[in-house]
C-alpha cells in the first residue's frame, strides 16, 4: 500500500500535469517544430528567389554584352566596306523639290523674265539649292579614319527629299526608299529643321542645316 507521503506526491503530480501552465508548456513544444519547418522554408525560399534575381540579372548583362559586341562588329563591317567620297558621289548629286521644279518651271516659260518668281526657279534649277560640305576636322586610327562635315548652306527639300536624304544617311530603310552600298557610318552632330512657307507653294517645304561625323576606311 502507498504511504501518505506517496499519495500526495501523486496528487501533486496530477494536479501540475492538469495545470495551465501544463497546457501552455506543452503546446509551445509541439508548435516549436511547425515554427522551425516554417522558418526553413522562408529562408530557403528568399535563397532560392535572391539566386533566381542574380541569374535573371547575369543574363540580362550577358544579352546586353552580346548585343553591344554584335553591334559593334556591324560597325566595324560597315565602316571597313565603306567606299571614299561617298558625300560626293551620293548625297551631293541629289536634286530635290522635283515636282516644284517641274511646276515652276512650266510656269517660268510663260512670263516674263523680270516675274519674281524667276529667282525661285533659278535657286531651284541652277545649283544653289545642293548639298555642299565643308570638312572641318579629320582624325584617324589603326581601323578607321573620321572626318567632321558642315553643311556648307542650308537647302530646300520636300518631304520625300527628306526621307530619302536620311534613308541615305542612316543607313536605314525607309519605305519605300532604300540606303545605298558602301555607305560609311554616319552620325548627325546637328540637325536643324525648319518649316518653310512660300507663296503659291502647297508641297510641304523643309529648310535643313546639319553638321555630320563620317567614319569610313582608311585612305590608301
Amino acid at each position: 500500500m502507498k504511504t501518505f507521503l506517496q499519495k500526495v506526491s501523486s496528487f501533486i503530480s496530477k494536479k501540475h500535469l492538469f495545470s495551465p501552465a501544463s497546457f501552455y508548456t506543452g503546446g509551445i513544444l509541439l508548435i516549436i517544430p511547425f515554427l522551425l519547418v516554417v522558418i526553413f522554408f522562408f529562408i530557403h525560399s528568399q535563397e532560392a528567389e535572391n539566386l533566381r534575381e542574380r541569374i535573371t540579372v547575369l543574363q540580362k548583362k550577358s544579352l546586353r554584352k552580346e548585343n553591344q559586341i554584335k553591334n559593334e562588329e556591324k560597325i566595324l563591317s560597315q565602316i571597313s566596306n565603306s567606299r571614299l567620297g561617298y558625300l560626293e558621289e551620293v548625297l551631293t548629286p541629289m536634286a530635290f523639290l522635283a515636282t516644284e521644279r517641274q511646276k515652276w518651271k512650266i510656269f517660268s516659260e510663260q512670263v516674263e523674265p523680270s516675274h519674281p518668281m524667276k529667282e525661285r526657279v533659278s535657286f531651284l534649277d541652277h545649283g544653289t539649292n545642293k548639298l555642299q560640305f565643308i570638312q572641318s576636322e579629320m582624325r584617324k586610327n589603326e581601323i578607321f579614319q573620321e572626318t567632321e562635315e558642315k553643311q556648307k548652306n542650308p537647302i530646300e527639300v520636300s518631304e520625300e527629299d527628306l526621307k530619302t536624304l536620311l534613308c541615305y544617311i542612316e543607313g536605314s530603310q525607309i519605305h519605300p526608299h532604300l540606303p545605298k552600298e558602301g555607305a560609311p557610318q554616319i552620325l548627325l552632330k546637328s540637325f536643324e529643321l525648319e518649316k518653310k512657307v512660300s507663296p503659291g507653294i502647297t508641297e510641304k517645304t523643309y529648310q535643313i542645316q546639319m553638321q555630320l561625323i563620317k567614319r569610313e576606311a582608311l585612305s590608301k
